[in-house]
């Protein structure tokens, strides 16, 4: 009840000026739907009764005597509707709106008040398709499911209520509003994007606002919460325009009304995003068919070794041959024995490779109510107890100091896993120089499994009033083959582009911290592979939770029972209703 109460709160504020209001003489408007005019309460249930009685329609909300919701749970309803309240004053007149919000810019947000009216005074139960125990149907149409089709706006009308579709310029913004989760997306579009004029930071008329806001301790993701809540109600050079989102929260962001479709809404064609890679696009595109984010960049991952380590246990630093004598995990454990006789460790920690296991799950975290842990994550636990116990790798915690001293020039540690970006951002800032360091004693291959790893994708927002200037910038960004190139060579990204990297694959491109190696081919072939299939909105919080109860028993401080105790524990704390099949 205390979550319902928040989002009828948050609703109100929401949506209160922009859904309906009625008085004696009330206007409906919403972006991209209907306005409705009627001269009174009880023409609008006529209109509502006579228009859109559609018998297909099925109800699922049942509202007791106080006008308190029950009996409501989104997992329940099909059409994943959201139902609120708004009590508000007009002229007096107390009155209370209710309505209905679909996640879908191409469905109707309907509504229903109780104004003058004693509707609201008793029990209606509504008719759910395919669920037990609500046998009573309302006579009035309350609710109604509405189609909007680009042919045939609305359903026909035979009051002749005025409808009239109700869209915001898409070029009326004085300010583009960006929020970042890093500085990377503001500088390429700074330094790649042709429009923007750095003295003044503008494209064309429009004063583009860089809003960085910290990741710590999820503050990103809350603030950006905060933001888009309030959208509808903020000024319109103050709306969020663009926001931009991490793998590991981008489901939870995107796949939402607060972002706009890229095809339909933005307006990009299929064709124009073809060269991009089929897993970026299948990530972020909801169970309507809708794209609601794209990336500059793809993440596909793999082994980066140390070249004079794997001369001296594997007697070669070839990166094809070494991919033959690592080509699946048991290679990978051998060699990692032969790496321990000889003095070195094949990984830094054990949480080095949990990306690629958990990356190449075959079942998601979550499915119907009930967690579950793939075979692949077991394996990891398996392998990280083993490693540790025996000193198969440097117990370095990940992204701390210690994880980077085998790169420093009397570093042991042979392998690290990763992307371009964990090339560029961290091994080869920490790995000194040739001299000193490791800078150059480095090559890539695919390794046991191909996975991915991060990503940062950007969304239109719900309610921007600069959509065409949003359309070039996606097109510029994400679909421009020059410009990825150039992306591609001078920020050393592997970009979105399929062409481009192909054509970088092909050329004298060279890598200087992987000792010259132009290992791009090696990514394409991985990228291609790539698919985010079992991949749910909880994916964090269950891989964050398995780590932190698993770390004591790798650790050897308790037992596994107690860890997979514990593991549930955590989960049943802030989700009590899941079960489990272990």
């Amino acid at each position: 009840m205390k979550i319902w109460k928040k989002l009828i709160l948050s609703a109100g504020f929401f949506l209160c000026t922009s859904i309906f209001v009625f008085a004696k003489t009330s206007v409906a408007q919403s972006k991209n739907t209907a306005v409705y005019t009627f001269s009174d309460f009880d023409d609008f249930l006529k209109s509502v009764e006579n228009t859109f009685n559609e018998p297909s329609v099925k109800f699922a909300y049942l509202l007791d005597d106080s006008s308190i919701i029950s009996n409501v749970k989104l997992t329940d309803n099909p059409w994943r509707w959201s139902l609120y309240q708004i009590n508000s004053r007009e002229d007096s007149l107390s009155q209370t709106i209710y309505f209905v919000l679909t996640p879908s810019g191409r469905e109707v947000v309907l509504i229903f008040t109780d104004a003058e009216s004693t509707l609201m005074q008793k029990n209606m139960l509504c008719e759910k398709s395919g669920s037990k125990g609500f046998e009573k149907s309302i006579k009035e149409p309350i609710l109604a499911r509405i189609h909007q089709t680009d042919e045939n706006p609305f359903p026909s009308n035979p009051h002749g209520t005025k409808i009239e579709i109700a869209k915001k310029n898409p070029d009326s913004g004085k300010v583009l509003n960006v929020y970042l989760c890093d500085e990377a997306f503001r500088t390429l579009v700074e330094n790649f994007y042709p429009g923007y004029d750095k003295a003044s930071g503008t494209i064309g008329s429009v004063k583009v606002k860089w809003h960085l806001l910290s990741t710590d301790h999820n503050v990103y993701q809350q603030k950006l919460s905060e933001i888009l809540e309030k959208q509808s109600t903020a000024a319109d050079d103050e709306k969020a325009d663009i926001f931009l989102l991490e793998n590991d929260y981008a489901m939870k962001f995107a796949l939402s009304d607060y972002t706009l479709d890229v095809y339909k809404d933005v307006g990009l064609d299929k064709s124009e995003l073809s060269n991009q890679f089929k897993y970026t696009k299948d990530f972020l595109t909801d169970s309507d068919g809708a794209l609601k984010a794209v990336s500059w960049q793809a993440c596909p991952a793999g082994l980066i070794y140390r070249r004079s380590i794997a001369k001296k246990i594997l007697g070669t630093d070839d990166p094809d041959e070494v991919q033959k004598k690592i080509s699946d995990w048991e290679k990978f454990d051998e060699v990692a024995a032969l790496a321990k006789k000889k003095g070195y460790k094949m990984l830094s920690g054990f949480q080095d490779d949990f990306r690629v296991f958990s990356e190449n799950r075959s079942s998601p975290w979550l499915k119907d109510g009930k967690v579950s842990v793939d075979d692949g994550i077991r394996k990891w636990i398996s392998q990280s107890k083993i490693y540790t116990q025996k000193g198969y790798n440097n117990k370095a915690e990940s992204f701390s100091d210690k994880q980077w001293e085998g790169l420093k020039k009397s570093g042991k540690v042979m392998c690290y896993f990763g992307p371009s970006w964990f090339i560029k951002i961290f091994l080869q800032p920490n790995s000194g120089d040739s001299k000193k360091g490791s800078f150059g004693d480095w090559a890539f291959c695919k390794g046991p499994q191909s996975f991915s790893w991060g990503g940062t994708w950007f969304c239109a927002a719900t309610g921007t009033d600069n959509l065409n200037l949003i359309r070039d910038i996606m097109k510029t960004m994400t679909c421009d083959t020059d410009v990825m190139m150039r992306i591609a060579r001078e920020e050393g990204e592997f970009v979105n582009n399929l062409e481009a990297m192909e054509k970088l694959s092909e050329s004298d491109y060279k890598n200087e911290f992987l000792g010259g190696q132009n290992h791009i081919k090696q990514l394409v072939d991985i990228a291609k592979k790539l698919d985010k299939k079992n991949a749910t909105v909880d994916d964090l919080f269950f891989m964050e939770r398995l780590q932190e109860s698993m770390r004591e028993y790798i650790e050897g401080r308790c037992t596994e029972e107690k860890a997979w105790a514990d593991f549930k524990k955590r989960i049943l704390k802030i989700y009590p209703d899941l079960t489990f099949d272990f």
